[in-house]
C-alpha cells in the first residue's frame, strides 16, 4: 500500500495498514503532525481553510516532488518492483505457469456478490 493518509496508521484511526504485508507512508499531508514548531506560523492572508500544521509541514518540501501526493503516486507507479521474466531464459513450464498465476492474482480481485 502506498498512502499519504496518516489516519490509516494512527491509534483510533482506520487501522487500515494491518491488512497489508508492506506499506509506505508519505508524511506531510494536511493535519499530519509531521513537522513540529514551538510557535505556530502566522496565518497569511487567505481565502478558505488554512492549517498551521500544513503550513509547518510545507517547510520541509523543497520542490513539488517532495509533497506527499506526488510521492504517493510515484510509489504506486514504481510498484510492483518485479524484474522482467523471460520464458527463454531456461525457465521450466511449471515455473512460468506459476509466475503467470501470481501476476494474474495481482491484477484481479474477486467480487463478493450478494453483500449489498
Amino acid at each position: 500500500m502506498e498512502t499519504d493518509h496518516y489516519h490509516y496508521l494512527h491509534p483510533g484511526g482506520e487501522n487500515y495498514h494491518v491488512s497489508f504485508n508492506t506499506w509506505n507512508m508519505h508524511r506531510g499531508q494536511e493535519y499530519d503532525h509531521h513537522i513540529s514548531k514551538v510557535e505556530k506560523p502566522e496565518a497569511p492572508e487567505h481565502i478558505g481553510r488554512w492549517s498551521h500544521q500544513y503550513e509547518s509541514n510545507k517547510t520541509s518540501f523543497k520542490s513539488d516532488a517532495d509533497y506527499s501526493t506526488p510521492k504517493t503516486f510515484q510509489g504506486a507507479i514504481d510498484w510492483p518492483r518485479y524484474d522482467a521474466v523471460s520464458e527463454n531464459e531456461g525457465e521450466t513450464d511449471k515455473a512460468v505457469q506459476e509466475l503467470r498465476k501470481r501476476y494474474a492474482a495481482c491484477l484481479s480481485m474477486p467480487v463478493k456478490r450478494g453483500t449489498n
